[in-house]
């Protein structure tokens, strides 16, 4: 992991590193405590999962104008436009400078960088992005030469507090990271347009309040393709130090929570992209398409029928299923109760409905 703070930005990448490295204890210690709850596998795919965030990876060109820039566990997704960039997501705090470097490696500015956009104000997707924004500057004194910073309206206050106002883990400090001033707050399917180039913010809500799926047709070799960063459907157990998600009333995470699951359910299987690319690596087997497209090209990336994709979202609505079930049942209800039967209707995931809820790698 030394790789990250190597060269000139050793010195002045040593703290968020430091920041990064007690966020990790917190979450290798959770993963500690779900070897006793799960057994050694499942929490072994969970603990390297974790510290795959802050690993450095090589950046790559993915189709067209999209590439990546992240780390091994972690996305962030660089759009070249005719006019300047779009970077969505950052990262881990202490990845900020490997990020930055990535976009370097690709012949590209950072200060050619228009719009940072997030799919949430976590740790592991806002982290970098105070740096990122910083360095985006024409005029290092002036934050107004900077790129501009959109974040969806539930999600703002949450990004300007530096995560210590989630409603999830405003407990746990190791999980704060760099906070920044939201120039643009968003509403659900609000753009951002940048050289021709429109992402659409869909409100994924859930994992976060302001979660955000953006979505845009973008040209690839001389066609037009559906292209969609999804997010955010994951339910976190409470493990460790770490709390998770809380999804029956009154006790939630937040009021509204659980209908908030539902409704990202139902527009992400709304979706029909042809391409489509999460935020964490190992959801969609991002290393195996990478290495495919060597040979493959754009055919590595492409879900056609969108078979893989609702595979995903079968796995995902299965795992949301479960969490919930385990609520009910802590709190000796039934799930066939009327009040819970909603979240179970099968036609929640419309055409992806009996789709296998299984892994979509391959």
């Amino acid at each position: 992991m030394h790789a990250i703070i190597t060269g000139g930005h050793h010195r002045h990448g040593l703290k968020d590193m430091r920041r990064t490295f007690r966020a990790l204890a917190a979450l290798i210690a959770a993963s500690v405590v779900i070897i006793g709850q799960t057994g050694t596998a499942p929490a072994q795919r969970r603990l390297e999962a974790m510290l795959s965030w802050s690993i450095p990876a090589p950046p790559a060109r993915i189709a067209g104008p999209i590439h990546f820039v992240g780390s091994n566990g972690l996305a962030s997704y660089l759009i070249e436009t005719s006019d300047g960039l779009i970077l969505i997501d950052g990262g881990m705090p202490g990845t900020a400078h490997h990020v930055e470097a990535s976009i370097r490696q690709l012949g590209f500015d950072p200060k050619k960088i228009k719009w940072l956009l997030l799919t949430h104000a976590h740790i592991d997707h806002a982290g970098a992005t105070a740096h990122l924004q910083t360095v985006s500057r024409t005029n290092a004194a002036k934050p107004n030469t900077g790129a501009r910073i959109a974040v969806m309206a539930q999600d703002v206050r949450h990004a300007e507090s530096g995560g210590a106002t989630d409603p999830v883990y405003h407990n746990v400090p190791l999980t704060y990271f760099p906070a920044f001033k939201v120039d643009r707050p968003l509403k659900k399917r609000d753009s951002v347009t940048v050289g021709g180039i429109t992402l659409i913010a869909h409100r994924g809500a859930g994992h976060s309040p302001g979660a955000t799926t953006w979505a845009a047709t973008i040209p690839i070799g001389g066609k037009n393709y559906r292209v969609l960063f999804p997010c955010c459907t994951g339910v976190n157990p409470s493990v460790g130090p770490l709390p998770g998600h809380r999804l029956l009333e009154p006790n939630s995470s937040y009021r509204g929570i659980a209908d908030d699951y539902l409704r990202t359910f139902k527009m992400l299987a709304r979706q029909r992209p042809d391409i489509w690319l999460p935020a964490h690596t190992e959801t969609f087997d991002f290393w195996g398409k990478r290495n495919r497209a060597a040979a493959d090209g754009i055919d590595a990336w492409l879900d056609r029928r969108q078979e893989k994709y609702c595979k995903y979202l079968a796995l995902e609505k299965l795992r949301f299923d479960k969490h919930l079930t385990r609520e009910i049942r802590a709190a000796g209800l039934k799930r066939d109760d009327p009040q819970f039967r909603k979240f179970f209707d099968k036609n929640i995931l419309g055409r992806c409905r009996d789709a296998p809820a299984e892994p979509a790698s391959g």
